[in-house]
């Protein structure tokens, strides 16, 4: 009896133990799969899993008695290891700022491009942004101040299927995916909302709420630009169209989707401005971008994109700006072109239509300061100009005229010298230079320096005299 009984427990004891491992492996890195009318695990292993005894390790690890009644719908964790094909990753595009990522089960490093990620991958911004590109073509882009962990990513070539899910436990992330087949998913889990897509462009934010003595909560806001997004939480879905957005507050019911606010109406500027640097590479005025007040915008959010073509793979973002003003001050920006999105925030925190504009910030250089001296000769009918050295500066423009308004020129040159040498004319002469840089880079022209007309008054004493006596002479003749 006691026999028995050690052996029904050391059965038991291995059953847990399997069972256990079983789990383990499921939690360091699943797959995640939806299951369709017509599934059943025995299907599932065989299609999609390497591992002897699938079918009979599946549904314990998930929990499941009768796998012959599985609905539609239920969603199955496939350890990643189990899978015929390894499971894809998703790489790094873009990276600006602080951002780190961590690997299943590997230390924290920083982020740069190139870095692949597999499933269990951790991603973190703090004030920085990260791209990434993911096996089908798709792309994200996650906002400063995000947590973002990747939950599925696999790409089965034989029957087309591809399955991504991302969690979002903070910040915000924008993404584009691009036209799916039917069965495959892009899913993006947050703490209070699922999202999931079938071709489309749309942004997730999550926004934590602390009260006193209360337990923190998060809301996930939805918003849709393009395609549409089912959006559900607390047993509730809805399909959210393009233009509309969805609030879904932690533990309560799945508000009806809204529309999105219109595009903002940029204000008129030019796309190529000039910024006047001083002599550390500072702007010296404002570069501002302005746009019409809305009457439901609580708020604005600009951001700051590299200039790319329109077919790129993935958005790179470089810079935020929230504002409840309309204007911006972009003095901050480097030289450069760059991709302006603007959107409105509605009262609930959704942001609604781009508008876009492109702007390119040229360098306008530091004014040199001309100073004129004669050259030291016998004759003195030269000048001697000269000036200092100009940041980022690589020629002078030289500019001679006989009038102080330049209307018409004597001279004009380039030089790469701080001198130059000037001959003195019968009549007077305005001079003026100007710093030059890269194409498109030059400063105000310096103050005009007035040069005195060739000394030529002693010349004429003497002949006068010479003809007077000339004339004395031919009297006594």
């Amino acid at each position: 009896m006691l026999k028995q009984q050690g052996l029904k427990f050391g059965s038991i004891s291995l059953f847990m133990l399997l069972l256990l491992s079983v789990v383990q492996q499921a939690s360091a890195a699943d797959w995640l799969y939806t299951m369709r009318p017509g599934d059943n695990i025995w299907t599932l292993c065989k299609e999609y899993t390497k591992e002897p005894a699938c079918w009979q390790k599946l549904g314990p690890l998930n929990n499941i008695a009768r796998d012959r009644a599985i609905p539609p719908g239920t969603r199955l964790r496939i350890p990643a290891n189990w899978l015929k094909v390894p499971a894809a990753s998703a790489t790094i595009v873009f990276v600006q700022g602080d951002v780190t990522y961590q690997l299943l089960g590997e230390a924290q490093l920083s982020a740069s491009e190139g870095t692949k990620l597999t499933i269990g991958a951790k991603l973190v911004t703090a004030n920085g942004s990260v791209s990434l590109l993911f096996a089908d073509g798709s792309s994200m882009v996650l906002e400063p101040n995000s947590q973002l962990e990747l939950d599925a990513l696999s790409n089965f070539e034989l029957n087309g299927m591809v399955d991504s899910t991302v969690r979002l436990n903070q910040g915000t992330v924008k993404t584009r995916v691009i036209k799916r087949q039917p069965k495959s998913h892009f899913r993006t889990i947050t703490p209070s909302a699922v999202a999931a897509v079938r071709g489309t462009e749309y942004r997730v934010n999550v926004v934590s709420e602390e009260h006193e003595g209360e337990q923190q909560k998060q809301t996930t806001l939805v918003e849709v630009y393009q395609g549409l997004v089912d959006v559900g939480a607390e047993s509730v879905t809805f399909p959210v169209p393009a233009s509309f957005g969805i609030v879904a507050l932690q533990g309560q019911a799945l508000q009806k989707p809204i529309r999105l606010l219109d595009k903002p109406e940029f204000d008129a500027f030019s796309e190529q401005q000039t910024l006047l640097l001083d002599t550390q590479g500072k702007p010296l005025l404002a570069i501002w971008i302005e746009w019409q007040g809305m009457a439901r915008a609580s708020s604005f959010q600009l951001n700051i994109l590299a200039d790319q073509q329109s077919n790129a793979t993935s958005e790179k973002l470089l810079k935020s700006y929230r504002t409840k003003d309309a204007k911006v001050n972009l003095n901050d920006l480097a030289i450069g072109c760059y991709q302006l999105s603007l959107r409105a925030i509605d009262q609930l925190g959704l942001h609604g239509l781009a508008a876009q504009k492109r702007l390119c910030l040229n360098q306008q250089l530091s004014t040199p300061v001309l100073k004129a001296s004669p050259v030291n000769s016998d004759s003195e009918q030269q000048v001697h100009l000269a000036w200092d050295k100009q940041t980022n500066t690589n020629t002078y423009g030289i500019e001679i005229s006989e009038t102080p308004e330049f209307s018409s020129l004597t001279s004009s040159v380039e030089i790469s010298e701080l001198s130059h040498v000037v001959e003195k004319q019968a009549s007077a002469l305005f001079v003026r230079i100007q710093a030059l840089g890269k194409p498109g880079e030059y400063s105000n022209y310096s103050q005009i320096v007035k040069l005195p007309a060739k000394e030529i008054a002693e010349e004429n004493n003497t002949w006068n005299i010479l003809i007077h006596i000339g004339f004395f002479l031919l009297a006594f003749l």
